[in-house]
This record gives C-alpha cells, sequence and structure tokens, in this order.
C-alpha cells in the first residue's frame, strides 16, 4: 500500500503473514518517504499492529503534531538541536519527541516535525555514536499533511485491508 507522495513525503507498507509466527501480532515492511531518501535503509520486520498502532494515535506527535510558529522558523540545524539534546543532563521539552517507528528508530533514524500552523516541516537525522546526520526536511501545507496522516489513520484501522484506499 502507498500513502501519500514518496518522491515527497509517503509511506509504503506491506502485510507479510508469512513472516507471522501467531495470530497476535501482523508483520511485514513499512517505509517512510521523505524528499526521496528511504527510512529505515534496510528491510526490516516491523510489527505493524505495535508500529503503526504508536504512530496513529491521536495523542501522537505524528496525528497531532506541535504547533510553535516561532521553533518552526529556525533553520534546520539549529531546530534539530533545539527538538534532540544529545546531552542526557540537557533538559528537553519532550513534547517535540520524535516519531516512535520501532524499526526506523532502531537503525539510528529519528523522524521529527513542527508546525506553524499553516505548514509542517518534517525532517530525519541519522544518530551516530559521536555525531548526527541531519539527512533532510519536507515542508508541507499542513491540509496536505494531515491528509496522509488520516489515510494512514485509516489504513491501520481497517487492519491492513489489501486493495483498502480511502
Amino acid at each position: 500500500m502507498v500513502i501519500g507522495d514518496p518522491c515527497k513525503f509517503g509511506f509504503i507498507i506491506e502485510r507479510i503473514r508469512e513472516w507471522e509466527a501467531s495470530g497476535t501480532y501482523q508483520s511485514g515492511i513499512v517505509f517512510l518517504f521523505l524528499d526521496n531518501t528511504i527510512y529505515p535503509d534496510t528491510v526490516r520486520n516491523t510489527t505493524l499492529n505495535v508500529d503503526l498502532y504508536h504512530l496513529t494515535r491521536d495523542d501522537s506527535p505524528f496525528m497531532n503534531p506541535v504547533i510553535d510558529p516561532d521553533l518552526y522558523e529556525l533553520e534546520k540545524a539549529k531546530l534539530f538541536k533545539t527538538l534532540y539534546a544529545e546531552d542526557m543532563e540537557t533538559d528537553q521539552d519532550y513534547k517535540y519527541v520524535w516519531w516512535e517507528l520501532q524499526e526506523i528508530g532502531d537503525t539510528g533514524f529519528k523522524i521529527f516535525s513542527v508546525s506553524n500552523g499553516k505548514k509542517i516541516k518534517i525532517f530525519g537525522a541519522k544518530l551516530h555514536i559521536d555525531d548526527v546526520d541531519l539527512l533532510n526536511m519536507v515542508e508541507l501545507d499542513l491540509d496536505e499533511y494531515l491528509s496522509i496522516a488520516n489515510e494512514l489513520k485509516n489504513y491501520v484501522d481497517h487492519g491492513y485491508e489489501e486493495g483498502y484506499k480511502n
């Protein structure tokens, strides 16, 4: 299932029943695209009904992006440094926590977003032991973004039905 625009911002999700050991967990692949970059950069078995549930909860930063016009105006490096404090001694504002996607996070990638109420910036970073690579950032109209988020939520709510289209 393709949701959104993989060249700009979107997802490719596929449930793979052969990977499911029991009826409890739904397994498959999830790829997130930002400006022609794919996250994660390797194929990983994702527990769909855990990862996508957390992502599409009403209180998640994906479904309910933080609106902060002042933060939104910062340039990319300063914005990332504000949202992600590497030093655990630094007091962070956890409302800006990254999107909860286990398999993307396990490969060292973090995806963040912030909105000014009309537009949203989504950006990815790759965390290394001693530094951080800021990879890319996409800016979308908030309505376009929320349309993609709601389509993903509907797909999740319908149990990853093949052929489901909003």
